[in-house]
Protein backbone atom coordinates (compact mmCIF):
# COMPACT_ATOMS: atom_id res chain seq x y z
CA UNK A 1 0.00 0.00 0.00
CA UNK A 2 2.75 3.12 0.66
CA UNK A 3 4.45 2.77 -3.11
CA UNK A 4 0.92 3.94 -3.53
CA UNK A 5 -0.27 5.67 -0.48
CA UNK A 6 2.46 8.71 1.22
CA UNK A 7 2.93 9.49 4.55
CA UNK A 8 2.00 12.39 6.26
CA UNK A 9 2.04 13.63 9.98
CA UNK A 10 -1.08 15.26 9.31
CA UNK A 11 -3.05 12.43 7.09
CA UNK A 12 -6.17 12.18 5.49
CA UNK A 13 -6.74 8.54 5.90
CA UNK A 14 -6.42 5.55 8.48
CA UNK A 15 -5.50 2.46 8.27
CA UNK A 16 -7.49 -0.48 10.08
CA UNK A 17 -7.44 -4.13 10.21
CA UNK A 18 -10.28 -5.82 8.63
CA UNK A 19 -11.05 -9.48 9.11
CA UNK A 20 -13.55 -10.95 6.53
CA UNK A 21 -12.83 -14.09 5.00
CA UNK A 22 -9.50 -14.32 6.25
CA UNK A 23 -7.53 -17.91 6.29
CA UNK A 24 -4.80 -16.81 8.92
CA UNK A 25 -6.36 -14.58 11.63
CA UNK A 26 -3.02 -13.34 12.35
CA UNK A 27 -2.95 -11.85 8.90
CA UNK A 28 -6.01 -9.20 8.53
CA UNK A 29 -6.58 -7.25 5.20
CA UNK A 30 -6.49 -3.56 5.44
CA UNK A 31 -9.27 -0.95 4.73
CA UNK A 32 -8.02 3.08 4.41
CA UNK A 33 -10.96 5.69 5.53
CA UNK A 34 -11.15 8.82 5.20
CA UNK A 35 -10.31 11.13 8.34
CA UNK A 36 -11.76 14.39 7.31
CA UNK A 37 -12.82 15.77 3.54
CA UNK A 38 -10.24 15.27 0.94
CA UNK A 39 -10.47 17.92 -2.37
CA UNK A 40 -9.91 16.56 -5.53
CA UNK A 41 -6.59 16.15 -6.77
CA UNK A 42 -5.02 16.42 -3.22
CA UNK A 43 -2.59 13.32 -2.11
CA UNK A 44 -3.76 10.39 -0.10
CA UNK A 45 -1.97 10.17 3.31
CA UNK A 46 -1.35 8.21 5.86
CA UNK A 47 0.73 7.91 9.14
CA UNK A 48 3.03 5.21 8.77
CA UNK A 49 4.06 5.20 12.49
CA UNK A 50 0.42 4.86 13.06
CA UNK A 51 -1.30 4.85 16.61
CA UNK A 52 -3.28 1.83 17.96
CA UNK A 53 -6.51 3.30 19.32
CA UNK A 54 -6.50 1.62 23.36
CA UNK A 55 -10.38 1.16 22.23
CA UNK A 56 -9.82 -0.88 19.60
CA UNK A 57 -7.25 -3.39 20.95
CA UNK A 58 -9.16 -6.79 20.01
CA UNK A 59 -8.96 -5.89 16.38
CA UNK A 60 -5.58 -4.73 16.13
CA UNK A 61 -4.18 -8.12 18.04
CA UNK A 62 -1.33 -9.68 16.84
CA UNK A 63 1.13 -12.54 16.85
CA UNK A 64 3.74 -11.54 20.20
CA UNK A 65 6.56 -12.96 18.01
CA UNK A 66 5.87 -10.29 14.94
CA UNK A 67 8.04 -7.34 14.51
CA UNK A 68 8.49 -4.91 11.89
CA UNK A 69 10.60 -7.19 9.31
CA UNK A 70 14.65 -5.99 9.15
CA UNK A 71 13.78 -4.11 11.97
CA UNK A 72 16.15 -4.06 15.25
CA UNK A 73 13.54 -5.00 18.13
CA UNK A 74 15.37 -2.81 20.65
CA UNK A 75 14.85 0.98 20.04
CA UNK A 76 18.29 1.87 20.36
CA UNK A 77 19.45 0.18 17.58
CA UNK A 78 16.92 1.57 15.02
CA UNK A 79 18.09 3.97 12.24
CA UNK A 80 15.79 6.89 12.46
CA UNK A 81 14.17 7.93 9.35
CA UNK A 82 13.61 11.16 8.36
CA UNK A 83 10.22 12.54 7.75
CA UNK A 84 9.33 15.32 4.62
CA UNK A 85 6.02 15.64 4.41
CA UNK A 86 6.01 19.52 5.08
CA UNK A 87 2.95 19.19 7.73
CA UNK A 88 3.28 22.13 10.00
CA UNK A 89 2.75 19.18 12.44
CA UNK A 90 5.22 17.35 11.28
CA UNK A 91 7.55 15.09 13.91
CA UNK A 92 10.28 14.73 11.71
CA UNK A 93 10.94 11.33 11.91
CA UNK A 94 9.08 8.16 10.37
CA UNK A 95 10.02 5.82 12.96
Amino acid sequence: ISHFVNHSCNPNLQVFNVFIDNIDERLPRIALFSTRAIRAGEELTFDYKMQIDPVDTESTKMDSSFSLAGLPTSPKKRIRVECRCGSETCRKYLF
